[in-house]
């Protein structure tokens, strides 16, 4: 009786679990839209130079960071994308001899989009769901944890790099760019030493986390997780597809 008891208390926990994690997703892109956009934005801005194409491709991101509820990334973002344009007119209309710093800016401004898909992704996507939809794609458990722990690299190497500035500027050496211009040499060795240790720990770190997920075992995987494609996911894949035949078709013709 008591083992019964048990058992369905700990199928109740689980379903309420699976129902609040897939509840939570519900504000985000299935992680496996996500790797399919993230691909066919990269694919649609290297083959097509057209800017109708580009900034499609980035309107397409910033339409994804709204209907993530990413507002100040969205809105920081288009303000970017815009002002790397003007500078681009402004510099083409100057003279000819900054056809240099043009082409610069001008491959700066078409990474952008894929660029901001990327930054949507690390940053929205919990491990969880990413284990769960490369699993579901049949991508090696070995393959799957190193991926996943390696995308979290990137928001931790963030998070300290700002506890780093936060030190400084705790003791009065804050990073401006009149403290950098004074002592550049000083203040570089301030910020990268302790933050070049800090990664080091970081990735010993990583290191542990690959083993104690399980990156050993040949166990099969189960997940929490419940992934669906949700109507905003069915759109987002379509407007991948139309992006990246729009980009064929504009190459070719």
């Amino acid at each position: 009786m008591a083992t019964a008891c048990a058992s369905s208390a700990s199928s109740t926990l689980q379903t309420d679990m699976r129902e609040r994690l897939s509840g939570s997703a519900r504000g985000r892109l299935d992680p496996r839209v996500s790797l399919v956009a993230l691909v066919g934005l990269n694919a649609a801005v290297a083959i097509s130079p057209s800017f109708i194409v580009v900034a499609a491709a980035f309107f397409f991101s910033f339409a994804c960071m709204l209907r993530c509820g990413r507002y100040r990334m969205a809105l920081s973002w288009l303000v970017a994308f815009v002002l790397m344009r003007a500078a681009m007119s402004a510099l083409m209309a100057l003279s000819v001899e900054l056809s240099v710093y043009v082409s610069t800016l001008l491959m700066m401004w078409r990474v952008m989009p894929p660029a901001a898909f990327g930054v949507l992704f690390v940053t929205s996507t919990r491990f969880g769901e990413l284990a769960a939809a490369l699993t579901r794609c049949g991508v090696p458990l070995r393959m799957t944890i190193a991926l996943g722990v390696a995308l979290r690299f990137f928001p931790t190497a963030r998070s300290e790099a700002r506890a780093v500035r936060e030190a400084l500027r705790s003791r009065g050496m804050a990073l401006t760019p009149v403290s950098f211009a004074r002592d550049p040499a000083a203040l570089f060795e301030r910020f990268m030493v302790p933050y070049l240790h800090r990664i080091a720990t970081v990735a010993d770190e990583l290191g542990n986390a690959v083993t104690s997920r399980g990156a050993e075992s040949h166990a099969g995987r189960t997940s929490l997780y419940e992934l669906f494609l949700s109507p905003a996911d069915k759109v987002a894949l379509a407007a991948t597809a139309l992006l990246a035949i729009a980009a064929v078709v504009e190459r070719m013709g």
